[in-house]
């Protein structure tokens, strides 16, 4: 199988959901794939935006597994992007669970990230109309019809 990235939803997602302001030309280059963070059993999708913005989406059925891992996410989203000196960093975590019980993740995010107002987390439950942006973000195809 192959995986193609649908760039329009990407840019609907990153503007609407996440609320970036960037200007149209950051959206002109955007790069998408996965990424593995270590302790996270599904691969993490890895977006690019414009060699500016970095975006790891991760997927999760359980808050307390999360807590447990935040750091990890959270460690290697910032070496990603003081490697690659993008400007900012957003962790979003697509989850079933109710986003009042994230207090844990979000205090666990804060001891890595610190002061560094250039890393965010979001929280999007699967079935909250946000998600459906990540739904239509990444489209399978079977490699071999045509």
């Amino acid at each position: 199988m192959t995986t193609t990235w649908d760039n329009d939803k990407i840019i609907e997602f990153v503007k609407g959901t996440l609320g970036c302001a960037c200007p149209d030309e950051v959206f002109e280059k955007i790069e998408a794939g996965t990424s593995a963070i270590a302790h996270f059993a599904e691969e993490t999708t890895r977006i690019v935006v414009g060699e500016r913005l970095l975006i790891y989406i991760v997927f999760t059925q359980s808050l307390s597994e999360l807590s447990a891992n935040i750091g990890d996410a959270a460690v290697t989203g910032k070496n990603d992007r003081d490697t690659n000196k993008y400007n900012r960093f957003r962790l979003v975590v697509v989850s079933d669970n109710d986003p009042d019980c994230s207090t844990d993740v979000i205090a666990r995010f804060a001891e890595v990230t610190g002061s560094d107002e250039k890393m965010h987390l979001h929280f999007i439950g699967t079935e909250n109309k946000d998600a459906k942006h990540l739904r239509g973000i990444m489209t399978y195809q079977d490699s071999k019809k045509g």
